[in-house]
């Protein structure tokens, strides 16, 4: 099986969490946390660069201080990156449409 490289954009606390969760399952996935969309925004501009972009984005939403909408509009704009699988934790359907609008895989 391939190595499976997620990204998990959370409060670090939160973050973790899945990342152990994640590597439960399969210790070899590579873990990105990201405790906001300018840090997720860089990792993904590292992973470019090292050809380990990951195929996987799990969104935190609900947080005041992540501009989920604006990492995804750059998200989906990227020819490189714009194939991520993006899933969207959300506690309301707040913005639910426009975010359905930039092809999120689903909400959690």
């Amino acid at each position: 099986m391939e190595d499976l490289h997620i990204m998990i954009v959370d409060s670090v606390f939160e973050a973790q969490d899945a990342k152990d969760f994640f590597l439960s399952i399969d210790n070899r996935s590579v873990i990105y946390l990201a405790e906001n969309e300018n840090k997720a925004w860089s990792l993904l501009q590292k992973s470019i660069e090292l050809k380990s972009v990951p195929k996987v984005l799990i969104l935190d939403s609900s947080k005041e201080d992540i501009n989920g909408l604006e990492l995804l509009r750059k998200i989906r704009n990227h020819p490189s990156l714009k194939s991520i699988l993006v899933f969207v934790l959300a506690d309301s359907d707040k913005n639910k449409e426009e975010v359905l609008e930039l092809n999120v895989a689903g909400f959690i």
